[in-house]
């Protein structure tokens, strides 16, 4: 191929990397400066500048700093649900939800400054003055991926349920008390209550008492902690660092 002038163009190709478009930019930029920083650092001037363009393209392509902030949700949201769900699914429902707690709060720990954002600071919203429902997600229509993710967590209930493990009729109910629960201990841990190290005796024995108090058998659960505890190691927490 050749231009007006008569010179060579090298025509694209499918093997050509791909040119990330401005909206790609400022939402990877706003992430990453989330996970080095935290919420603080979203502010519309370092973003835009990190990558050399104008405040008015990040309205442009998110409508306000709010928006950015809600696509940045949706991201982490995303990694969050690939995190929880990398453990899998054996024939032991327990240690299934045992082992997606362990990585939930892996993940937790990893990137407490996505935590913060997703659970302490931000709530994903159906629409302006709609109270976040938790519930599982329904066909059809975009599901918001904070959805997704709690709805992993009610499968891994119902599959209790099934299997006559825990003595529960709601699996939503269960669900959010499961998460209520360990999103306390979780928050504990970041904010270095427990030390740099997790504390296993509290965390074990917090997913205990709550499984007993559903049923589960104490012959059971201990079987479940130390599969799961087998598949998903408790890492070492990641310190905060503020920078700019």
């Amino acid at each position: 191929m050749q231009c007006a002038r008569g010179e060579p163009v090298t025509a694209p190709t499918e093997s050509s990397p791909k040119v990330p478009s401005i909206r790609e930019l400022l939402l990877d930029t706003a992430w990453k400066r989330l996970r080095r920083s935290g919420f603080d650092s979203l502010q519309a001037r370092a973003i835009t500048g990190e990558i050399g363009v104008s405040t008015t393209a990040l309205y442009t392509h998110f409508g306000s700093m709010a928006g950015l902030i809600s696509a940045v949700s949706d991201r982490a949201f995303e990694a969050f649900a690939e995190a929880i769900a990398d453990p899998g699914v054996t024939d032991d429902p327990l240690a299934d939800m045992l082992a997606m707690g362990l990585a939930y709060r892996n993940y937790a720990s990893q990137f407490p400054y996505d935590y913060e954002l997703l659970f302490n600071q931000h709530i994903v919203r159906y629409s302006r003055g709609v109270r976040a429902a938790i519930d599982l997600p329904t066909a059809g229509g975009a599901v918001p991926p904070g959805t997704l993710a709690f709805g992993m967590v009610v499968e891994r209930v119902q599959a209790m349920m099934a299997a006559d493990l825990v003595d529960v009729s709601d699996a939503g109910l269960m669900s959010a008390q499961m998460w209520a629960a360990l999103h306390g201990y979780v928050t504990l841990e970041i904010a270095g209550h427990f030390g740099p190290e997790p504390d296993h005796l509290v965390f074990g024995g917090l997913f205990a008492a709550i499984l007993k108090g559903f049923g589960a058998q104490e012959e059971a659960i201990v079987t479940a902690l130390m599969s799961s505890s087998d598949r998903v190691p408790l890492n070492p927490r990641t310190p905060k660092r503020v920078s700019a």
